[in-house]
């Protein structure tokens, strides 16, 4: 392998039960990838088997699809919602995306800057921080200028 050659370390996680704490545990494992350069070394790295191959080919189309289909307006999201009578149909979502770290970060700020949210005092006072951040977010959602912009500069990866 050559200097040049980009050697990606994607991570798997797994939350898992440790027996020997009793508690929950996060786990990562790093899996050490190096990109084919050709159909023909992919399919060697895969023992010969041309089913494996188009196997991993389709998983990488796939998620290409998947994708491109996650910025496709044309393609609308959609959200199941429980009816009176108890099903769950899948309608279409009708409501303004926006990634939801961006417009935590902003909560967060607003809470902090404004109405005296603090890590030490929320510490002691949970209700206290509960009430600056749903503070922060009526002052948001009653915004349409910060609203407008939430809509312009938050839309997610």
């Amino acid at each position: 392998m050559s200097e040049e050659t980009k050697v990606e370390v994607p991570q798997i996680n797994r939350t898992v039960f440790d027996l020997d704490s009793f508690e929950d545990v996060y786990l990562l494992k790093e899996v050490p990838f190096t990109p084919a350069t050709s159909v023909e070394e992919a399919l060697k790295r895969l023992g010969g088997d041309s089913a494996k191959l188009l196997e991993a080919v389709n998983d990488g189309l796939l998620a290409d699809a998947k994708r491109v289909a996650a910025h496709d307006t044309s393609i609308p999201w959609m959200q199941d919602v429980e009816t009176e009578d108890g099903k769950t149909v899948r309608e279409q979502f009708s409501g303004t995306i926006a990634d939801s770290k961006v417009v935590n970060g902003m909560v967060l700020n607003l809470a902090k800057s404004v109405y005296g949210y603090n890590k030490a005092a929320a510490a002691k006072d949970k209700a206290g921080k509960t009430k600056a951040k749903e503070q922060a977010m009526a002052f948001i959602a009653g915004n349409e200028v910060i609203k407008n912009g939430l809509k312009e500069n938050a839309l997610p990866e």
